[in-house]
Parts: structure tokens; sequence; C-alpha cells
């Protein structure tokens, strides 16, 4: 499933700044990018389901760690392991305004043992 995130990613057409897309499990959710933090390597975005609900991703790429959350039905799944590891989501550099991220993410705190794929690709805002 990870790969077919992956390819999706990939094949997106031109997007406008601040647009982006999640995909949580493969099923694509249109997000609007609200934080492009270059100092800090910190970037968000926000969006709805199809059941008309919030949904949030936040990307972290701090020295030494990288973290994938993502909150949505007043649940927050998360992935984060050190940066550039295969214990660690995806995370790319955003120095050009492209955002892009993937990997499983778990429930936090760990209450059940329930994973889901993620993937965001989006543009900063101008």
């Amino acid at each position: 499933m990870l790969v077919m995130i992956t390819a999706a990613m990939l094949a997106l057409p031109d997007a406008e700044p601040g647009a982006g897309t999640l995909w949580l499990d493969g099923e694509a959710h249109a997000m609007t990018v609200t934080l492009c933090n270059h100092e800090n390597q910190t970037a968000g975005a926000r969006g709805e389901l199809a059941d008309g609900s919030e949904v949030t991703i936040m990307l972290q790429r701090w020295p030494g760690l990288h973290a994938l959350s993502v909150v949505f039905n007043n649940q927050q799944w998360i992935h984060r392991g050190p940066e550039d590891s295969e214990e660690g989501p995806r995370i790319a550099s955003w120095g050009a305004g492209e955002l892009s991220a993937s990997g499983i993410v778990a429930v936090f705190p760990p209450i059940r043992d329930d994973t889901m794929e993620v993937g965001f690709q989006g543009l900063c805002p101008d």
C-alpha cells in the first residue's frame, strides 16, 4: 500500500501554492497548507474528511528526529524516529516549498495496536 501511495504522490499534477493532498490508507483528501516554517523545519496542513470532520497533519524535521502526526476524530496518529533512517517517517526537506512525507502511523498514546499508512504532498503558500 505504501508503494501505491508513493506512486500516487509522484503522479500529482501541478498544484497551486497552499494546496495539498493527504492519503489515509490510500484514500485521498484535499488539504490546505497552513504552516511552512523553514527556520524550525515545521509544516502543517488541514482539511476535511468525506464525513465533514476535520483532519490535520504536522511534519517536523528536527535535528536528529523526524515526526509525522495526523489528528482526526479526536485521535492522534504518529510516526517518529531518527532522521533519514528506516525507523523514521520519510519527510523530504522543503527548501523549495514542496512538502512530501509518508510513513505508517500508530495511535498515540498506544492504547490499542492500530496503524495506518499516510502520505502527504503539498506546496507551501506564497
